[in-house]
C-alpha cells in the first residue's frame, strides 16, 4: 500500500512539474496526462489485488504442511491463528473405529451406537459436538432419560487408557450441561455407567445414562 501511495504522489508531482515548465505544450496535453496515468494506476491496482489473492491462497495451503513438520510442542498450535477459524477434527467415524480397534482390540465392533453415529439409524440428537453426542433412551426409566456417547468407541470403562482421561471428563461435563438444559439441576438426577456383563452393559461402547424427573431409590437393583 505504501508503494502505491508513493507512486501516486510521485505521479502527481511529475504532472505538477510538467504543467509549470511546459509552456509549449497545449492544454490538451495537460488534460490527458493525468487521465492516462489514472488508467495505468487502475491497472496496477488490479494486478496488486490479484497478487495478494494468490499469495493468500498459497499461505493457506502451505501453513498446514509446515505445521506437520514442526516439533510436537508446536503441533498443538491451531491453524486458526493463520486462517481465523477454529481447527476442527477432520477424522471420519470410520477412522475413529479403526483407531479404536488398534488401541483396544477386537472388543471394538459395529453396534447400534456405531450406526447412530454413522447416521445409518435415525436418532434425534439433543446435543452434539466433535467429541460426543447425546440422545434420549429408547426405553426410558424415568421422565428424563438420555445417553451421552463418545464418537471414539471406547468399549468399556475398564478399557480406558491414560490418554482417555480428557474424553471421560468431557462426557461428564456434557452430561451435566444437558441435564441442566433438561431441567434436572433443581431437584437432581442420577448419572450411571454400566460396565461389563454383571454391570448390565448391553452395548459395548462406553456411554453415560442420565436419569431424572422422579424420585429415584437406592440400591437401583
Amino acid at each position: 500500500l505504501y508503494a502505491f501511495v508513493t507512486f501516486e504522489q510521485k505521479s502527481y508531482e511529475i504532472i505538477k512539474i510538467f504543467k509549470l515548465n511546459s509552456k509549449k505544450c497545449c492544454y490538451s496535453c495537460h488534460e490527458n496526462l493525468p487521465r492516462s496515468l489514472g488508467l495505468r494506476m487502475g491497472g496496477y491496482r488490479v494486478l496488486a489485488i490479484t497478487f495478494v489473492f494468490i499469495f493468500t491462497m498459497l499461505i493457506l495451503r502451505i501453513v498446514p504442511s509446515i505445521q506437520r513438520l514442526l516439533p510436537t510442542a508446536f503441533k498443538n498450535l491451531s491453524v486458526s491463528a493463520f486462517t481465523g477459524t477454529r481447527a476442527m477434527s477432520a477424522k471420519s467415524q470410520a477412522d475413529l473405529v479403526a483407531e479404536a480397534k488398534a488401541k483396544y482390540g477386537d472388543l471394538v465392533a459395529e453396534n447400534i451406537f456405531t450406526k447412530i453415529l454413522n447416521k445409518e439409524i435415525p436418532a434425534k440428537l439433543i446435543y452434539e459436538d466433535d467429541k460426543c453426542v447425546a440422545f434420549n433412551d429408547v426405553n426410558p426409566q424415568a421422565p428424563t432419560h438420555f445417553l451421552v456417547i463418545p464418537r471414539f468407541p471406547i468399549p468399556r470403562l475398564q478399557d480406558v487408557k491414560e490418554d482417555d482421561k480428557a474424553l471421560l471428563g468431557h462426557l461428564m461435563f456434557v452430561a451435566n450441561k444437558v441435564a441442566g438444559e433438561q431441567g434436572l439441576h433443581e431437584k437432581g438426577y442420577r448419572m450411571v455407567v454400566n460396565n461389563g456383563e454383571q454391570g448390565c452393559q448391553s452395548v459395548i461402547h462406553i456411554h453415560l445414562h442420565v436419569i431424572g424427573g422422579r424420585q429415584l431409590t437406592w440400591p437401583p437393583g
